[in-house]
């Protein structure tokens, strides 16, 4: 989930400066357009891509890890007054969100992260923590699955109530977990002289032209959308 998959598709060897554009449109769109036809049309953009780049998988996988979340988020607004189809919308901007950026970081690699972010003027050290912030995402929630197992096997009550008793001893030993990494990492950084000089790159971020047919490829879709929305 969330995780890195390295593949040989055109999708991937697009500058990553595009890949940005691209979710930064499908976001845009998602937030500040209520109209239905435009969400599905971007989940479908959303699973061509994700076909495209061969990591249709881990994005399915993960949009069902949080149909449960979906469902929530329209029953909650159902109690407080709002229709049906109101609910409805929120769910699909959420599910549009998510399954985004799962493809999205799918097909960035860390390094191309920072590079990205680095190219729009963002200090090394933001670029560098938002980076490590978003791929050690998976890192995390695989941990949270490894404790729950363990703690399954020395017979922890997982069920009914008592799975809210149960928090505690997966959320101690992920902080602990957690905080090791973190001073690995830091270890890492001083014993490299992080900070120490300004940050050069082996490769120079450069549009080629298939970046340039994609770009305009996202902006046809922002008009389709937006003529769908306003005719």
């Amino acid at each position: 989930m969330f995780k890195y998959q390295a593949k040989d598709t055109k999708f991937h060897s697009l500058d990553p400066r595009s890949k940005f554009l691209w979710f930064s449109i499908i976001a845009l769109l998602t937030l500040f357009l209520e109209n239905v036809f435009v969400n599905i049309l971007l989940i479908v953009i959303i699973f061509v891509t994700a076909k495209i780049a061969k990591v249709l998988k881990q994005a399915i996988k993960t949009t069902l890890f949080f149909i449960p979340a979906m469902f929530i988020v329209i029953f909650l607004n159902i109690l407080l007054g709002a229709t049906l189809i109101f609910g409805v919308v929120l769910a699909l901007r959420l599910f549009i969100m998510i399954s985004g950026f799962q493809v999205l970081l799918s097909t960035l690699h860390p390094s191309e992260l920072i590079d990205a972010l680095e190219s729009f003027n963002l200090p090394n050290e933001l670029s560098l923590s938002l980076s490590i912030s978003f791929h050690f995402m998976p890192i995390v929630i695989d941990d949270i699955r490894n404790i729950y197992d363990a703690q399954r096997t020395r017979g922890l009550e997982i069920e009914g109530i008592r799975k809210i008793k149960a928090i505690l001893p997966l959320i101690i030993p992920l902080i602990v977990i957690s905080l090791r990494r973190a001073m690995d990492l830091a270890e890492a950084l001083e014993s490299k002289a992080y900070g120490s000089a300004k940050r050069t790159s082996l490769g120079r971020l450069e549009f080629k032209k298939s970046d340039y047919v994609f770009i305009s490829l996202c902006f046809l879709i922002l008009v389709i959308a937006l003529i769908v929305s306003f005719r």
